[in-house]
């Protein structure tokens, strides 16, 4: 009797361990104590078509490449009317790696909705340490809809000594 308690036991500890452990595991944690800053905006309006093809959104785009290692944070901020959008953040330097959580959707509800969401990549790893992030964007529903004015903001660390690549 003694023995099953103590199986009963480790397993329990098994269990209380190995939850916590799966949880951490399949959602991600990034680390990072950013030290640059920069950010682009756009009051020009833009208009989808009908086309749910991903297109680059002029005006939101980083300039040039970011010499980035550890956590980058970037905050998208949209001002939309008409059908909802879906946005996204891919690195063009990094294998086109999507910033998680990947896709997201914004819904206008009315003239004018204003919408932001923070997006997070892990730029350790990449060779060379360039990353070069675009914002792009379509319509969810083939219907149109227009970007009235946004801004991109992007938090990121230099990798010591600001050298990349090699």
């Amino acid at each position: 009797m003694r023995k099953i308690k103590i199986l009963i036991a480790i397993g329990a500890l098994a269990v209380a361990v190995g939850i916590p452990t799966a949880v951490m595991a399949s959602s991600g944690e990034f680390f990072a104590s950013p030290n640059l800053q920069q950010a682009t905006f756009t009051t020009t309006a833009q208009t989808t078509t009908s086309s749910k093809t991903w297109v680059d959104v002029k005006g939101l785009n980083q300039p040039g490449n970011i010499c980035a290692t550890g956590l980058v944070t970037a905050t998208l901020s949209v001002q939309l009317t008409g059908a909802p959008a879906g946005f996204r953040i891919v690195d063009f330097q990094a294998n086109k790696a999507l910033m998680q959580p990947g896709e997201i959707r914004f819904v206008p509800a009315g003239s004018l909705d204003s919408a932001s969401f923070t997006f997070v990549a892990n730029a350790t790893g990449a060779v060379p340490d360039f990353h070069a992030y675009v914002v792009q964007w379509h319509s969810a529903t083939g219907k149109p809809v227009t970007l009235a004015r946004g801004t991109f903001n992007l938090l990121y660390q230099q990798p010591g000594g600001g050298s990349c690549g090699g």
